[in-house]
């Protein structure tokens, strides 16, 4: 067994399936905890399938039985009338047993989802609007976000909005790889971020040049290029209580286009500095892989689930025999 979780992301294609044929998801939790227990995981980072305290309660239990870590995933409200429902949401998340909830700020990426200066600065707004939406509840139920770095916003950004919250029930979820996509080196994020951690995503990831700029594939963890040792490290120095969820995953790499007008259309003069590209850039050049990646979209529905399975196994394996975790 490992300490190390598995995140109801790395199911996505294994969920969408069993939604097409009518199934209940794997990724629902109770079945998603049975699951990840047979693979020898630490705990689930998920959804909560209901928010009844009868459920909730089963969750808990559930865990307990397990020796296992439940840490919540959910969106923050967006406006007034979600109040009520994100406060039934983080009882329930309370009542079974985490004291996380990992939670995202933008919709989608902010290279492919906001076109201009524009729509970033109004989501960057409704960002902040929902932090201040919920902290209250947090901080009365005793709850903490964690924020997921999701190719968003670079490190001072999201630093600043942190600083500008002075909130201790609002964090960071550290994803490992993501902001490769916003031209930043892993370590530098563990470091920026560790202060802030009550969360993880840990990953890794291999890069390659296409003609509008690179490609992020999510490797097994040990397959890709990031020094997961040192960034395991750099977090648990700063909070020794921090969970590592796997979140690898498996599907096409993401086209990161930074040599298209769209790519530069939310970022200021000053907003990412010449040296960050030229790091990306040369990173990518030193360590790209000589064939062509993986299209996991073109191999048969059983072919694609198992390989998805199989990451998750390996990268459990690796974070026991390799990390230590």
């Amino acid at each position: 067994m490992t300490q190390v979780g598995v995140g109801s992301a790395g199911y996505h294609l294994r969920t969408r399936y069993d939604r097409e044929a009518g199934r209940e998801p794997l990724t629902e939790t109770l079945r998603f905890l049975d699951y990840c227990h047979e693979l020898g995981a630490g705990g689930v980072q998920a959804g909560l399938g209901e928010v009844s305290t009868s459920y909730a309660k089963a969750v808990r239990a559930k865990c307990e039985e397990y020796g296992m870590y439940f840490e919540a995933s959910g969106p923050l409200p967006n406006d007034d009338t979600e109040i009520d429902a994100f406060r039934d949401f983080c009882k329930a998340v309370r009542n079974a047993g985490a004291k996380v909830i990992r939670t995202t700020l933008f919709p989608g990426r902010r290279y492919e989802d906001q076109g201009s200066m524009e729509s970033f600065e109004q989501a960057r707004k409704q960002a902040w609007r929902k932090l201040t939406l919920a902290e209250p509840t947090l901080r009365k139920m005793g709850l903490k976000a964690a924020v997921e770095n999701h190719k968003n916003l670079r490190i001072p950004d999201m630093l600043a909005l942190l600083d500008r919250l002075q909130s201790e029930y609002v964090g960071v979820t550290v994803d490992f790889g993501n902001n490769y996509t916003l031209m930043e080196d892993p370590l530098d994020v563990a470091e920026a971020f560790a202060p802030f951690a009550y969360s993880s995503h840990i990953k890794d990831h291999v890069l390659q040049e296409y003609e509008d700029g690179f490609r992020l594939l999510d490797a097994p963890l040990g397959e890709g290029i990031l020094d997961l040792k040192r960034m395991v490290n750099i977090l648990r120095g700063a909070q020794p209580g921090i969970r590592f969820t796997l979140e690898t995953m498996t599907r096409d790499a993401l086209d990161v286009p930074w040599m298209t007008e769209k790519y530069w259309a939310t970022f200021g003069p000053d907003d990412l500095p010449g040296r960050d590209l030229a790091f990306t850039v040369m990173t990518v050049k030193r360590t790209q892989p000589q064939e062509p990646l993986p299209r996991i979209s073109a191999l048969p529905v059983e072919e694609q689930l198992r390989l998805e399975d199989e990451n998750n196994r390996k990268g459990l394996a690796y974070a026991r025999d390799a990390l230590g975790l």
